[in-house]
């Protein structure tokens, strides 16, 4: 016994095809079908050729009012770029930064020096 899908020898008996799988009780395909119709045959079936389709004419329509032939819109102006205002801003944070720590500098220096002023302000006693 042959497989119906794919010609195959199967032993009498089997329910699934070694090869490709099928399930033979299934199928009830009569061996009277040659091997080109059986499924999974890989005969090409003959079929007849296809007309070409139909030409397709387009008729010629009227412009729309206000249209003038050959005219295009102007084009989009360029978008800018935003690099010139990331380095402003960048500048902007440094200086702060700077102005900040330079503040802070000079508030610690000052108290040292009050600190200084003071200790040699103040008369230190003296022994008998």
């Amino acid at each position: 016994m042959n497989c119906p899908y794919c010609a195959n020898a199967v032993p009498d008996g089997a329910a699934f095809c070694g090869n490709c799988g099928a399930k033979l009780e299934a199928a009830n395909i009569p061996a009277s079908l040659p091997p080109s119709v059986r499924p999974g045959a890989s005969a090409e079936i003959p079929r007849e050729p296809m007309s070409p389709p139909p030409a397709f004419v387009m008729e010629p329509v009227a412009p729309p009012p206000g249209f003038t032939p050959g005219y295009a819109p102007p084009p989009a102006p360029a978008k800018k770029s935003n690099t010139t205002l990331i380095i402003i801003v960048v500048l902007v944070v440094l200086l702060l930064c700077c102005c900040c720590g330079l503040i802070i500098a000079i508030s610690q220096m000052g108290s040292v020096f009050t600190d200084l002023a003071g200790q040699m302000l103040v008369p230190t006693p003296r022994l008998r």
